[in-house]
């Protein structure tokens, strides 16, 4: 059942992003960061005391272990490791990946639990 839910929001979500885009004269463009420009989870390594994770699939996750933050990440690693479309996946637990975007006049900044 979770797969067939991924299934309908992935659709529902990429049908609604490709609307908003077809209906702008100005669609969004993802920038590079200057001073980074291709991520990496090479130096990615800490401690934590949280007994609360998730082994991940060697497959589909280059990082050993998911640290759970909540019930929903929780939820979250099976699912995406278990979807066919899923070639690989990380959280973004400090990855720095942040994306920057305005509402209204207000600069603010998107951090995506997962990439």
């Amino acid at each position: 059942m979770y797969l067939e839910l991924a299934d309908r929001a992935c659709e529902k979500i990429t049908a609604a992003i490709t609307q908003a885009e077809t209906q702008k004269e100005r669609p969004v463009k993802a920038i590079l960061g200057a001073y980074n420009p291709v991520g990496t989870t090479t130096h990615v390594s800490f401690n934590t005391s949280k007994t609360d994770r998730w082994e991940t699939d060697s497959r589909k996750c280059h990082i050993n272990w998911v640290v759970l933050d909540s019930d929903w990440e929780a939820e979250f690693c099976p699912v995406v490791e278990g979807h066919p479309q899923v070639i690989a996946y990380v959280k973004n637990h400090n990855l720095g990946l942040e994306v920057p975007y305005r509402y209204g006049s207000t600069m603010r900044i998107y951090i995506p639990d997962f990439i």
